[in-house]
């Protein structure tokens, strides 16, 4: 499921499909419907065109994205993945200050 999360850096073009499976695997859907994720899906296609070729950091990208409309289901995926932390640095540093107390 990981391996899908670069869809969220908006460099290559998102296909449902690979949405819709990180929404499976990661446990949310339950709190979204994919028949209306698939409409939000469609709707925001323009805009995801115009990010595509944006050269805005990524979270300014769907910060525009975000401004303009209201796409409730595709919003609580992108909270979702930027909430994940993508190196372990934090935890590794805890394990190390716990061995030296042992």
């Amino acid at each position: 499921m990981l391996s899908k999360f670069y869809l969220f850096s908006l460099s290559k073009p998102i296909k449902f499909n690979d949405l819709s499976s990180i929404v499976i695997e990661s446990g949310l859907s339950d709190q979204i419907d994919l028949d209306a994720l698939y409409e939000e899906f469609c709707e925001m296609k323009p805009a995801l065109e115009l990010a595509y070729s944006s050269n805005l950091p990524i979270l300014d990208k769907w910060n525009s994205i975000f401004k303009e409309n209201n796409f409730k289901y595709i919003l609580k995926i992108v909270q979702f993945v930027f909430s994940l932390f993508g190196f372990n640095a934090n935890a590794e540093r805890v394990f190390s200050m716990c061995s030296a107390l042992w």
